[in-house]
């Protein structure tokens, strides 16, 4: 079979150019095809590449949580469906450690996430029976991550996933016992995750090297850091606080939505809005067609949040919508698999996305306009808020 680099000589080729005889119509097709083939592939060339769209993917990652968390997941099956989601949830979350190191201890993020997440999970719900200690505290944890991620990127990491693990449990308001029983949940998917993964890189240490460092932030000034981490502690409170005000089920999704969104520049945080919504809508809608089309059937669950769960171990550090599709899948496939309505799910998740990520993008472009006023003047701030420029 010919390729493409063989069709435009074909083309030039006298006998392609000569139409007469009893096969000319069958020439003619062949050039017009040569030619068609010849344009196809110019223009395939000025696209740019797959590749270069989706960014790096450390496959070894996939091989090194995704069958420690099929192992949890298959343990789960025997529990009772809340207790299956909190430790799946638990694993899952803990598994994206392993691309993280602190100096001189390898897994210390896993473990540290862990023991963080549990803690985080009774301070939640705790926290959660009074309002005024619950938007408190979220908002001086959120500016504590925010902080960090101008000084370490591993620990900031590490701190972003006990932030999210206390507004989850924020859903769960109850006194010490109940919030220690969902952290006993954690530690077990946590601690099963983290066992299952020393294993696999016992027995292939090829898969075992950490990734790269999260980039950190830049800011030009400490003042600049300050109004960004309080930027990022008003989007979490209040989009926790407009979840709740209108009911919203999930609504600590809201609130992660938001933090995850909002970056320090205007640029970023439109980009990463524009993402993280098309890759959930993409990623939450995908699972439903797949999730009708497997008529519930525990096994594919299992294997499809798997294979789900693994694509997103790998694209952590990919296309941001990519990695935001691949996660939310897993999600909504780990909520069938709890015998939960995956569809509400979805529909919870969109709506949680858009309040979230718009109360950042409005957030975010405040903070463009004080850092802009600031530096420039009133007028300067008002003329450029809309448009990117420098860093934003």
């Amino acid at each position: 079979m010919l390729g493409l680099g063989a069709l435009p000589g074909m083309a030039l080729s006298p006998l392609v150019v000569d139409n007469t005889g009893p096969l000319s119509h069958e020439r003619k097709r062949s050039r017009c095809m040569a030619e068609h083939c010849t344009g196809v592939s110019v223009r395939l060339m000025n696209l740019p590449s797959l590749k270069t769209w989706i960014g790096t993917v450390y496959w070894q990652q996939a091989l090194l949580g995704g069958p420690a968390l099929l192992a949890v997941l298959a343990l789960s099956l025997s529990w009772e469906p809340h207790v299956a989601v909190v430790t799946t949830a638990s694993a899952f979350t803990i598994a994206f450690g392993a691309a993280h190191a602190l100096p001189g201890r390898r897994w210390w993020p896993m473990i540290v996430t862990c023991l963080g997440m549990a803690s985080a999970t009774v301070l939640g719900s705790v926290a959660a029976e009074e309002a005024w200690a619950l938007f408190a505290l979220a908002g001086i944890l959120t500016a504590c991550c925010a902080a960090l991620s101008a000084w370490n990127g591993d620990w900031w990491w590490v701190d972003l996933q006990v932030v999210c693990a206390f507004l989850v449990a924020s859903y769960f308001p109850g006194s010490f016992d109940v919030g220690l029983e969902r952290a006993v949940l954690v530690v077990t998917g946590g601690g099963a995750q983290i066992i299952f993964t020393l294993l696999t890189a016992l027995l292939w240490p090829a898969f075992a090297a950490a990734l790269p460092s999260p980039p950190l932030q830049v800011f030009q000034q400490q003042a600049q850091l300050r109004r960004y981490a309080l930027t990022a502690a008003a989007a979490v409170v209040l989009s926790l606080a407009l979840a709740r005000g209108v009911s919203l089920h999930n609504d600590y999704w809201a609130s992660i939505a938001a933090l995850m969104v909002l970056r320090p520049g205007l640029h970023d945080t439109r980009t990463r809005y524009l993402r993280r919504l098309t890759g959930t809508l993409v990623g939450c809608v995908a699972t439903m067609f797949i999730i009708g089309w497997a008529h519930d059937a525990t096994g594919w669950l299992v294997v499809f949040t798997a294979l789900a769960a693994s694509a997103a171990f790998s694209t952590q550090k990919a296309h941001y919508g990519l990695f935001t599709c691949l996660m939310s899948a897993t999600i909504i496939f780990m909520q069938a698999i709890g015998h939960g309505d995956p569809l509400a799910a979805t529909e919870h998740r969109i709506e949680a996305t858009l309040l979230g990520g718009s109360v950042a993008l409005v957030l975010g472009m405040l903070l463009s306009l004080t850092e802009r006023f600031l530096e420039n003047g009133a007028f300067g701030a008002y003329q450029g808020v809309f448009r990117p420029r420098g860093d934003d």
